[in-house]
C-alpha cells in the first residue's frame, strides 16, 4: 500500500488521492490472504472481479439492511422492487467465486504439509472428521462470506474516517507524525516489529 501511494505521488505531482475506496484492495487482500493464502495486485482481474461483486452486494444492502430484510414478505411479492432479486444474484456470484477457490484448495490439499490458510485448516477438519454438525463445505463458504461482509466495508470506512480526521485535525496529525518518527524514524518503512 505504501509503495502504491508513493508511486501515485511520484508519478503525478499534486495528484489528489481519493481515499473513499482507497483501502478496499488492501483490506480484501488481507482477508483473502487469511482465508485462501492468495494476495492479488490491485489491477489483477480476480481482484477487480471480487471488488465488483462486493460493491454490488453492499450496494444492495445498506447499513440498516435491505427493504426485504425488514419486510420479508416483499422478497416473495415484490422480489425485484425490494432488491431481493439483485441481492440473490450477487450473492450467488460471490458463492461461486468462493466455491471455485475451495475446489482449488481441495485439489491441491496435501495432508502431509502444514496448513497455510483458513481454507486449508477447514478442509483438513472435513477430511479427518467428515461433514459433522455444522462442519460442511457449505458452512466454509458461508464463513468466508461472513468474513468478507464483516471485514471489508467496516474496516474500509474506519480507515477512510481515520485519514479524514487526520487531514482535518492538524494537531492530531502532528502528534501522529511525531510518534511515527520516534518509533519508526524516517529512514525506513514501518514493519510489524514497530507495534511493540
Amino acid at each position: 500500500m505504501i509503495k502504491d501511494v508513493l508511486n501515485i505521488i511520484g508519478s503525478e505531482k499534486g495528484a489528489t488521492i481519493q481515499m473513499h475506496n482507497f483501502f478496499n484492495t488492501y483490506i480484501l487482500n488481507t482477508l483473502w490472504t487469511m482465508m485462501a493464502g492468495i494476495r492479488y495486485n490491485p489491477n489483477e482481474p480476480e481482484m477487480i472481479i471480487l471488488q465488483g461483486l462486493l460493491f454490488e452486494l453492499f450496494a444492495a444492502v445498506d447499513m440498516v439492511g435491505a427493504t426485504f430484510s425488514h419486510f420479508p414478505i416483499l422478497s416473495v411479492i415484490a422480489p425485484t422492487m425490494s432488491g431481493y432479486k439483485d441481492f440473490i444474484k450477487t450473492h450467488k456470484k460471490i458463492w461461486a467465486f468462493l466455491r471455485e477457490e475451495i475446489q482449488r484448495h481441495k485439489e491441491r490439499f496435501n495432508p502431509d504439509k502444514e496448513d497455510k490458510d483458513f481454507m486449508d485448516v477447514y478442509i483438513r477438519v472435513l477430511r479427518e472428521n467428515g461433514e459433522v454438525n455444522t462442519y460442511s463445505e457449505g458452512q466454509l463458504v458461508a464463513m468466508c462470506m461472513d468474513m468478507f461482509m464483516a471485514g471489508t466495508e467496516t474496516t474500509s470506512k474506519s480507515m477512510s474516517f481515520g485519514f479524514s480526521y487526520l487531514v482535518r485535525e492538524q494537531e492530531v496529525q502532528r502528534k501522529a507524525q511525531e510518534e511515527i518518527d520516534r518509533v519508526v524514524g524516517r529512514d525506513r518503512p514501518p514493519n510489524l516489529d514497530d507495534r511493540d
